[in-house]
């Protein structure tokens, strides 16, 4: 686990103190949900995480449950502003995400009930949607403002759609 704070902090420094704050807690908080099943003395611990959580969720806009599964590497270019992570949803290794990015669940859709897979060194433009039980590939690109609802392939580059005035 602390191979894992190292690397978010020498890979989010840039964009803030509180990212890199909101990210350790985030590695803690993840940690002690899979223990504190076992062990009830966990929970006193859980708990100023959960708080710490809500309270920089509130500051940043965001909202990145213990539950979702982020790699290693992870870089949050322009902070967390904005940025909500479903805690259905794996991130791989290596991802850069920009700001105001929704990688969601499509719960509540008729449609197979899931989250995204995202593979190692994805990139996630600002703005970019990506939505339901959908796998993207390894380095893939998704451009800023892009709605990705179906699966992409490995080294694929989206762009979002055209819209006129």
């Amino acid at each position: 686990m602390l191979n894992l704070i190292k690397l978010d902090v020498i890979n989010n420094y840039k964009a803030g103190v509180l990212t890199v704050f909101f990210l350790v807690n985030y590695r803690f908080g993840r940690v002690i949900l899979k223990k504190k099943e076992s062990n009830r003395f966990f929970w006193i611990i859980y708990i100023p995480c959960i708080f710490i959580s809500r309270g920089l969720s509130l500051l940043f806009g965001c909202s990145v449950p213990f539950s979702a599964k982020i790699g290693s590497s992870i870089t949050f270019k322009h902070g967390l502003f904005g940025v909500f992570i479903s805690g259905l949803a794996e991130i791989g290794d290596g991802c850069v995400i920009f700001h105001h990015v929704t990688i969601g669940s499509n719960y509540g859709s008729k449609r197979q009930i899931g989250a995204p897979v995202i593979g190692r060194g994805v990139i996630v433009g600002a703005g970019a949607k990506v939505i339901g039980p959908i796998d993207v590939g390894e380095n893939s690109v998704i451009g800023a403002g892009a709605a990705v609802f179906k699966d992409v392939e490995p080294g694929q580059v989206l762009k979002p759609a055209k819209g006129y005035l």
